[in-house]
């Protein structure tokens, strides 16, 4: 496949590990997928090997390189520990309970001494300590939480989506899709504690799903149920986010009902990036400073868009759940726009996708 940029004029190969499940869905299929593809002319790829776990929905790396973590989004969610061998197949070491339902999201914290847990459906967030083998241990810290939005089918409860370590270490932040609330919160492992430290509260109905910080420390929110990219700012000294505003979450509007899922920034080019299920895109903004604009939708080489992964500088990979393919783009590093140069295809339903 021809980039139609001139970048791409040497052969170029790669691997992607790609969880691919879904909670309420048959699981027959679900499991970690590891994909090799090679590009010339033509993009070529090959499913080399498949670890079988159901309600796969989210991996997360530790920085050896070895060690993978994956959900089990079920009533008795689960996080499991698994181990790449020399052929890139996986080796199960063990799973641990999140002490919670759902869990649909995971984040290694920056010492790679915890890794954090969304529980989705039970509406908390789980801390596990990793060893220095990469192994997870039981939850050593559980933070619930109580509330409810305007959006009864979506925000009876609450409904924590992701979770991640500032850019600073100093805290761990939070979205909520059920309670329209971003928290900043503060982990002491050695009392087992994760207490709210502080928290702001978007526009009713929102839903905040995923977010991303630029170098800046500015902060950009998918609100999943009313189709807009939310700005924030956090003081990492004192701990504390400010809402800056929103625009919509597509550069032209959509035809189709849309729920952004995923956002992404990248160092490199200093753009974001945003998949859009419905609009079917992957919508670029420039980013930074204090501001944020959408400059283009690209089509998202599928249909539900559900996750984003950056690699090597160049590469944006996006995993269409809707149409079982994994789509891979060249950045271009001076305006940011998206070239598709690969389509891999042969995983049924693709949750989350990561750069092997």
């Amino acid at each position: 496949m021809e980039t139609g940029t001139g970048a791409m004029t040497a052969a170029r190969s790669g691997a992607v590990l790609v969880a691919s499940g879904f909670p309420s869905a048959e699981h027959g299929d679900d499991g970690v997928y590891l994909m090799h593809w090679e590009l010339g002319r033509h993009a070529q790829a090959e499913v080399r090997s498949m670890f079988a776990a159901p309600a796969a929905t989210y991996l997360a790396a530790h920085p050896d390189g070895r060690h993978l973590y994956l959900t089990r989004e079920l009533d008795d969610g689960a996080v499991g520990t698994l181990e790449r061998r020399d052929d890139g197949t996986l080796r199960e070491i063990g799973w641990v309970s999140t002490g919670g339902a759902g869990p649909c999201h995971l984040a290694v914290d920056r010492q790679a001494r915890n890794l954090i847990a969304a529980n989705y459906a039970s509406g908390s967030l789980s801390v596990h300590p990793i060893d220095s083998g990469g192994r997870l241990g039981p939850a050593c810290a559980l933070a619930r939480f109580t509330g409810h939005g305007p959006q009864q089918d979506r925000q009876e409860s609450s409904h924590p989506h992701m979770t991640a370590q500032d850019p600073s270490g100093r805290w761990i932040v939070s979205t909520d899709l059920g309670t329209d609330e971003l928290r900043v919160l503060r982990l002491d492992p050695g009392r087992g504690r994760l207490r709210v430290h502080a928290s702001v509260r978007l526009p009713p109905g929102s839903g905040p799903r995923h977010f991303a910080f630029d170098p800046g420390g500015y902060l950009y929110v998918t609100a999943e149920l009313t189709s807009q990219l939310h700005l924030l700012a956090l003081d990492a000294r004192a701990g504390l986010l400010q809402h800056l505003g929103a625009v919509p979450a597509t550069a032209t509007r959509p035809l189709h009902l849309n729920h952004p899922a995923d956002v992404v920034v990248s160092e490199s080019t200093g753009y974001g990036y945003v998949a859009n299920r419905g609009a079917d895109c992957v919508t670029v903004f420039a980013v930074g400073g204090g501001g944020v604009s959408a400059i283009a939708d690209v089509a998202s080489g599928g249909t539900v868009p559900r996750h984003l992964a950056l690699a090597d500088r160049d590469l944006l990979h996006v995993a269409n759940h809707g149409s079982g393919s994994v789509a891979i783009f060249l950045l271009e590093q001076a305006n940011g726009l998206l070239h598709q140069i690969a389509q891999l295809t042969g995983v049924p339903q693709p949750a989350c996708v990561l750069a092997a």
